[in-house]
């Protein structure tokens, strides 16, 4: 199949689900403490539900990860999962005990794993180097643009005690979208389908193994830092919650245009000099964030990090995908997706513990500061990895 040849209701579609599917994950994150303090447990428990979300939504991308499903096998899947997210979001709104409450949300997370999976193996499963970047750039982009626009758009139609309101719509759209993907033209793949997927030799094994240790410590030095400054501007900087809401909408929209502007110019950059100059960025910004005196500043460099990390990780998972083949290409899907979401909660840990490892009464910013930055340098270390074990030292300066 030519790529150039696809419906162009395929990428639509695919941006379209990718984007109800963030706005269902992040929508708990405001609308959590009402719903545990209304199911009678505190607001203390509302972690919980993100948690059996998150974990859920792991396990499914790893049980994925062993299997490679063809063409219209996984547009079958896209539907069967957009389904199951929108039939337990709504549900999720008719409980009232928190025990259930917390099994609707794994289901939930475990058809948002299933439905991430395999709507980008829909996407990708034709091309070659630029159409895989494009298209991962403006598929991933639905992931800040539904904190920025998403979110915000909810909240203000329901507010956070309505939140019913604001999932029922959430989940009434999931099904709207289910009629348009049963209605799209089915996609052939290049294969017939098949069960499992075809097994790798050690060479492609130790290519996927770091591949994976590449996505992992990326995403991995991202939350480190992001869960934590937030924090700081409330607690150190007495930051307004109208600074802190507009930093998010900026820092969502810098990501969308970054992102939009690395898949036009993808093929012109040297994956290696980007890494690092985008890692550079990160603790720079992270830096003045964590020890400035102005709120405004500090606010600036929080949004400025935000779109380097954001960004960097884009450019990780695109550089990646597109430099796997056939057989790698769909188990790292799968396996990039659920490594994301391990990283994210052990990054969260790892920035509380480095945070509140202090002397009594005082978070430790500079052992926060220390941890991230370690954490962030080891992402160029580990793509010169990459292109070791990719056997492509000798372009490494050059486009991937």
């Amino acid at each position: 199949m030519n790529p150039k040849a696809m419906p162009k209701c395929w990428l639509l579609l695919g941006c379209m689900t990718l984007f109800l599917m963030a706005l269902d994950g992040l929508i708990l994150v405001p609308f959590g403490a009402a719903i545990a303090t209304q199911a009678g447990v505190g607001a203390g428990s509302a972690g919980y539900l993100t948690g059996a979300y998150a974990l859920a939504a792991a396990l499914s991308s790893l049980l994925l990860a062993r299997f490679r499903v063809w063409g219209g096998n996984n547009q079958a899947l896209v539907l069967a999962s957009l389904l199951g997210l929108g039939v337990s979001t709504l549900l999720f709104t008719a409980v009232q005990a928190f025990p259930a409450l917390l099994a609707l949300r794994a289901l939930a997370g475990f058809s948002a794993g299933v439905l991430a999976v395999a709507n980008l193996r829909y996407q990708l499963l034709v091309g070659q180097g630029a159409e895989i970047k494009q298209r991962s750039a403006k598929l991933l982009s639905m992931y800040p643009l539904a904190l920025t626009l998403g979110v915000p758009g909810l909240l203000w139609l329901s507010g956070t005690q309505n939140w019913r309101l604001g999932l029922q719509l959430l989940g009434g759209l999931c099904l709207v979208l289910c009629l348009a993907w049963a209605w799209a033209p089915r996609q052939q793949g290049t294969q017939p389908g098949q069960a499992g997927a075809p097994a790798l030799d050690s060479r492609g094994r130790r290519r996927l193994a770091v591949a994976a240790l590449l996505v992992f410590v990326t995403v991995l030095a991202t939350f480190v830092m992001s869960t934590q400054l937030p924090v700081m501007l409330v607690q150190r900087l007495h930051s307004s919650d109208s600074l802190l809401q507009l930093s998010y909408l900026a820092g969502g929209a810098g990501t969308v245009l970054l992102m939009q502007a690395y898949g036009r110019y993808a093929q012109r950059l040297a994956f290696l000099p980007l890494m690092l100059a985008l890692s550079l960025l990160m603790v720079a910004s992270s830096a003045l964030a964590l020890f400035s005196l102005s709120s405004a500043l500090a606010a600036a460099m929080f949004v400025l990090f935000m779109m380097a990390s954001a960004t960097r990780t884009l450019v990780v998972v695109s550089e990646v995908l597109a430099g796997a083949d056939g057989a790698e290409r769909p188990r790292l899907v799968a396996l990039q997706n659920a490594l994301q979401h391990g990283a994210v909660g052990v990054g969260g840990s790892l920035g509380s513990l480095a945070l509140n490892h202090g002397l009594p009464g005082q978070l430790a910013y500079h052992q926060l500061l220390a941890l991230g930055a370690v954490l962030t340098l080891l992402g160029p270390v580990c793509v010169w990895l990459w292109h070791r074990a990719r056997g492509a030292l000798a372009t490494v300066a050059g486009p991937a």
